[in-house]
């Protein structure tokens, strides 16, 4: 007899344990239905609008590959050049044949001059060079870039083979006089950034005039200064215009740029000779047509 009152007992507590253990499954089962949203809810994201089809959509409308980098990830970023914002896009690759500080971009493994460069919609190119546009608008300026990865040639001619960066700049404020003061430096070079806007609306006017310096020293790396990355970078803009109606503008804008790098390395002391090379690039940027004007010259010995 108590051996068998041991085998009920141990009967009973068994099946309270597992009658515990189902109304614990089901409770966690309720729990986990009751924190997701139901059938019917629906949950609103900030539209993202883009103008890669030529005319201004909602990203997910847009039927290609597009990458954004909007107005608040370039204040957050450390990229002291167009360069730099570009190259943590998937498929972005960047060429510095140029130097530092002159980026040209390759979009999925195509050749830097099957990109296209769009500055607000304008094409910007540069005829003097084969290797593709550089891109030297200070980031101060930007409100967002546009990266359109593959073929356009569609919409954007033949130059577009590989893909199009279309780079948006910042317009007039919302209040008549704004302004924007920033400083950068730079760790690894020791480099000072700097840029002044001064900028606003009124009565159907918008403004902006921008200006910005930026110096970096050498790169500092384990090995020592890496020699010949050192450069400089000028840069103003001037943006006017007038709005009619809602869906009628007049604008224009004019940038003039600077820029100024080591292009060249010392050659081994066995070579019959060797110097570096400085490279300067200077333009102006009126309507979308960049003139730039290329330099070359040798340090005297």
């Amino acid at each position: 007899m108590p051996n068998m009152k041991l085998r009920d007992l141990g009967k009973t507590v068994f099946g309270l344990a597992l009658s515990a253990g189902l109304l614990c499954a089901a409770g966690q089962a309720c729990a986990a239905e009751s924190s997701e949203p139901a059938s019917g809810d629906t949950v609103n994201a900030d539209a993202v609008l883009v103008s890669a089809s030529r005319v201004e959509k909602e990203l997910l409308d847009v039927p290609m590959s597009v990458s954004v980098i909007t107005r608040e990830q370039i204040e957050k970023s450390p990229a002291r050049t167009v360069g730099e914002l570009l190259q943590d896009v998937p498929g972005v690759q960047l060429n510095r044949s140029g130097g530092q500080g002159i980026n040209r971009i390759s979009i999925r493994g195509e050749a830097t001059n099957r990109t296209l460069i769009l500055i607000d919609g304008q094409k910007i190119s540069e005829q003097k060079s084969m290797d593709g546009t550089p891109l030297l608008i200070d980031p101060a300026v930007i409100e967002r870039i546009e990266v359109i990865k593959g073929p356009a040639s569609v919409l954007y001619g033949s130059e577009a083979m590989g893909g199009v960066v279309n780079v948006i700049t910042k317009k007039g404020g919302e209040k008549p006089i704004q302004g924007q003061v920033g400083i950068g430096f730079n760790g690894a070079t020791g480099g000072f950034s700097e840029s002044l806007s001064l900028f606003g609306a009124m009565n159907g006017w918008k403004y902006r005039v921008s200006g910005s310096n930026t110096y970096q020293h050498n790169v500092r790396t384990p090995e020592g200064l890496a020699e010949h990355s050192k450069f400089e970078q000028r840069s103003g803009l001037a943006f006017l215009s007038y709005d009619f109606n809602d869906h009628f503008t007049v604008g224009g804008s004019y940038e003039q740029f600077y820029s100024e790098v080591m292009a060249g390395t010392w050659e081994e002391p066995d070579f019959f000779c060797g110097y570096q090379s400085l490279g300067a690039a200077e333009g102006r940027c009126l309507h979308g047509r960049q003139k730039p004007r290329l330099l070359a010259a040798p340090p005297a010995f």
